[in-house]
């Protein structure tokens, strides 16, 4: 096989193609009216979602965002479900993603440093106290709203004030004093608790070097449930999101406004008027703009429980902007019989209704759409569930159906919502389990697949697909108590091999399913010759990885990094066996090491001192106690098959393995066509040698 001396080939190809996906231009970036160092987002890279609202009466709504750079694809998920016509500045909590997560302005001159979110919450300011009006900011708690400029604060409450809406995501004050950032003022801002409808939240904390912490004692967790009936929780049955099924972690806030959304005696959604704005808070714990993602493997979650989550704050964002519709929803329910919508006009209208939806384990309903017409007031739908029901039969479990009600004539959507029908399983499916957690490629996948219940006339069933959203093999059997089931893994592509055990009756539908844990497939032989780009910070949520990984690999690259944190790959490798990462490098300058040191004699705390204050007092005192063992193995393990690179000087040394090792090109995320990162190359020379 051919290879390349260098990644230049590589990065002109991912470039190129993730150059498509956003539209940066020298002005109007993120639909500002000025230049930022910032990205616009694009709507290109299509996933799949349910069009809640893709059409609204009154257009697109005029808003203000605060992605963060992370998870910044939760705004283009957002804007495939609901019309939006979006402002945008991104910013992370984490100051190095922050810096670093956009590739096209990589570095600390560009968007900000440690402690330094100047440059991004001065774009913040320009937007909120500019001319342009927004009918509704949607503003995360990130490291608190003291954090923000004084006439970005100002300049919030006062159009709130106007009438514009605001929705809230965690707010809390922010530790200006405990760790102040470049810029904040001296005292925290108490005025976000006269806005907010849930108040008096402890802060988060920023930790010494700079990275949000989140208080686990302002922390909780429990199941969700509707406190009062209202617009944004109306047509959503909270049992259609991981957090009111099997709970979920939220801030333990106290209320000031409307409880919607609560759990036990603490509120989590809630809502009132500011002057004469709308605001609603949501208080659970985030990852981007919706709560954490759960793993489905462990919960048994197999629906498309985000779909519910991006609904919930897509109604909050309407009723906020005072667009919620004319056409309500008394009542949505599911029955063996038929589903039931109750709807309220306020005048006659002609609608179109749309009924189509999934079982628990994604297999597709049947579809229906109605036209009906609605007087002022009242109007009782019922559909007949036969009219739904697939040709396969109703499935075992939670059958989802998903409405959406259209005006007839100008196609905009009315409302929405959702209802669920249990049905009953004549069996179960208790485990999948496969032989081994790794395999290589070329080797037979083995699994354990087991079922209890009525097992008469049912098929045992294993699917398997990698993790570029391919099912590749499918083998049946006459089900019973426990099979061993195998698939050849010959010319395997992915990185993860995915089981999945059913029970299936004699039409083909689910009575049961189990998912077991991804499996990894690595490479049959090692070719330490041979190099792959890596796109480094390349995680997502697991609800988007499919897609993102069929464009990275598309770009015969691969996702991840073995150099930081507690990031392993999947290989349980422990940090630092790769060498050091420059964070935990320590001081580079004379003075800073001596200071080090002589903080190191005066509190004794060996936990807290870096990589070169450990290997200065090694060279000054000779205990081998400063000497890191795994990296000295490192070390000797590299000089064996590289003698010639060690013979040299240690300051050439080091200079040629930095220069190999920071071969990186900067490119934009394939898929959430909002963030860049770095992509750096995998092969004998990726981790850095300590010298």
């Amino acid at each position: 096989m051919k290879k390349f001396s260098s990644i230049s080939f590589v990065s002109v190809l991912v470039l190129a193609s993730f150059a498509l996906l956003s539209y940066g231009q020298e002005g109007g970036v993120g639909g500002s009216a000025f230049y930022k160092n910032d990205i616009t987002y694009s709507t290109e890279v299509v996933t799949p979602h349910i069009n809640w609202a893709t059409t609204l009466p009154g257009g697109p709504i005029k808003s203000f965002f605060i992605p963060s750079v992370q998870y910044g694809r939760d705004l283009v998920e957002l804007m495939q479900r609901l019309s939006l016509q979006p402002t945008t500045v991104s910013i992370d909590r984490s100051w190095d993603i922050n810096c670093w997560g956009i590739g096209d302005y990589y570095g600390h001159e560009y968007r900000g440093d440690r402690d330094d979110f100047q440059t991004v919450y001065g774009y913040v300011e320009k937007d909120i106290v500019g001319p342009v009006q927004f009918e509704v900011m949607v503003i995360p708690g990130l490291n608190g709203w003291s954090r923000m400029t004084r006439a970005t604060r100002d300049a919030i409450l006062h159009r709130v004030q106007l009438g514009a809406g605001l929705v809230l995501l965690h707010p809390f004050v922010g530790d200006v004093q405990g760790h102040p950032f470049k810029g904040d003022e001296p005292v925290g801002d108490e005025r976000i608790w006269e806005v907010s409808p849930l108040v008096g939240v402890a802060n988060d904390a920023v930790n010494e070097r700079g990275y949000p912490e989140i208080n686990q004692d302002a922390v909780t967790k429990g199941k969700w449930e509707v406190a009062q009936k209202h617009f944004i929780t109306e047509g959503l049955p909270l049992e259609l999101i991981p957090e009111g099924s099997i709970g979920g972690s939220f801030y333990k806030y106290r209320a000031n406004g409307e409880v919607l959304i609560r759990s036990g005696a603490y509120p989590i959604v809630a809502a009132k008027t500011y002057g004469k704005g709308r605001v609603v808070a949501l208080g659970y714990t985030e990852e981007g703009f919706t709560p954490q993602s759960i793993s489905p493997v462990e919960t048994k979650i197999y629906w498309d429980y985000w779909e519910y989550q991006y609904s919930l704050l897509a109604r909050s964002i309407l009723w906020a902007s005072r667009r919620e519709p004319d056409v309500r929803i008394n009542e949505l329910t599911a029955g063996s019989a038929s589903i039931k919508l109750n709807l309220k006009s306020s005048a006659p209208r002609r609608i179109e209704i749309e009924i189509d939806g999934r079982n628990a384990f994604g297999q597709a309903l049947g579809s229906q759409r109605q036209t009906k017409d609605l007087v002022a007031g009242e109007t009782l739908i019922e559909i007949p569930a036969d009219t739904l029901r697939p040709p396969t039969g109703w499935s075992g479990g939670r059958q989802i159906f998903n409405v959406i009600i259209r005006d007839v004539q100008l196609r905009t959507t009315l409302n929405w919502g959702s209802a669920t029908l249990e049905w009953p399983k004549r069996a179960m499916m208790t485990m999948a389990k496969p032989a081994a957690d790794v395999y290589k490629r070329g080797e037979t996948l083995s699994a354990v697949l087991r079922a209890a219940g009525d097992l008469s006339g049912l098929q045992m069933r294993m699917q398997v697909a990698d993790d570029m959203g391919r099912l590749l093999g499918v083998i049946t059997k006459t089900a019973r108590g426990e099979r061993t089931l195998t698939y050849p893994l010959a010319d395997f592509l992915g990185k993860f091999a995915l089981v999945t055990g059913e029970l299936v009756d004699e039409r083909g539908a689910i009575v049961d399913q189990v998912r077991a844990r991804p499996v990894m497939i690595v490479q049959d032989t090692r070719r330490p010759k041979e190099y792959t780009a890596l796109v480094s910070f390349g995680g997502t949520k697991h609800y988007l990885q499919d897609a993102q990984m069929r464009m990275v690999r598309g770009m015969a690259a691969d996702t991840g990094f073995t150099w930081g944190g507690d990031v392993d790959n999947s290989l349980n490798i422990p940090r630092g066996s790769f060498g050091v990462y420059w964070y935990d490098r320590g001081p580079t300058t004379t003075e800073g090491m001596e200071q080090a040191i002589a903080d190191y004699q005066r509190k004794g705390d060996f936990e807290s001192l870096g990589y070169l204050t450990k290997k200065e007092l090694f060279k000054r005192t000779g205990d081998k106690k400063f000497c890191n063992e795994r990296l000295l193995s490192t070390t000797q393990g590299f000089c064996e098959r590289c003698p010639t690179l060690c013979a040299l000087r240690p300051a050439t040394r080091r200079a040629i393995t930095w220069t190999t090792t920071s071969s990186v090109m900067r490119a934009r995320s394939p898929l959430t066509a909002t963030r860049s990162t770095s992509i750096g190359v995998r092969g004998p020379w990726r981790n850095s040698v300590p010298g």
